[in-house]
This record gives C-alpha cells, sequence and structure tokens, in this order.
C-alpha cells in the first residue's frame, strides 16, 4: 500500500522543501515534528503492517547507510543508481530516518 496525498496532506510539500535538506529555522523544527507525529498517527490507523507503507515521495537507493532520498533527487551520488529503477521507501524507515536527522543535525 501506497500512503497519497490523499492521506497525507502536505507530505510532498515537506519532502521537497528545506525541511529534508535540514535548512530549518526553530519553527520548521517544530512543525516538521508535528508532521512526523502525524505520519506515525496516520500508519497506525491503516491497521496494516507498517512495514508494508510505502511513500511516492521519497526512494531508497542500493547504500548500506543514507539510503533514502527525497524524489526530488534523481540519482544517488554514491551508488549511482536512478530514482526510476528503485522502489519508494518504507514510511515508517522515512519517520526514522527524519527523526534520527533531527536528533543529530549534521549542520
Amino acid at each position: 500500500m501506497t500512503i497519497t496525498k490523499e492521506t497525507l496532506d502536505g507530505y510532498k510539500e515537506v519532502a521537497e522543501s528545506s525541511a529534508y535538506s535540514l535548512e530549518l529555522d526553530p519553527n520548521e523544527v517544530l512543525e516538521l515534528l508535528r508532521y512526523i507525529n502525524k505520519l506515525e498517527e496516520e500508519v497506525q490507523s491503516l491497521h496494516i503492517a507498517p512495514s508494508c507503507v510505502t511513500t511516492p515521495y521519497f526512494w531508497d537507493c542500493e547504500c548500506e547507510v543514507d539510503y533514502i532520498h527525497p524524489k526530488t533527487d534523481v540519482e544517488c551520488l554514491l551508488c549511482h543508481v536512478e530514482v526510476d529503477e528503485m522502489p519508494d521507501s518504507r514510511i515508517t524507515e522515512v519517520i526514522d530516518c527524519l527523526k534520527d536527522a533531527l536528533a543529530n543535525p549534521k549542520w
């Protein structure tokens, strides 16, 4: 199952915003935390295994770490696979990635 715009309003904007690259001000961090909470609630409300839910706004490359990319990245610069060759990311992994990025900023 894929979470779409209909089930997660605003998800595409978050994926394509500067929030993903973590160029955030405190208000954006708070907004992203609220959004992560909303995503978790939406996944739980689906009553299916969360590991089965993917999102059309992120994709996985073949790297062992840092393998989640927004769909705006058309190619992984490390493993050189392209977005159209790879699967959508699991929503639970995207949520974990965003939480980790906020807890351990690299800026």
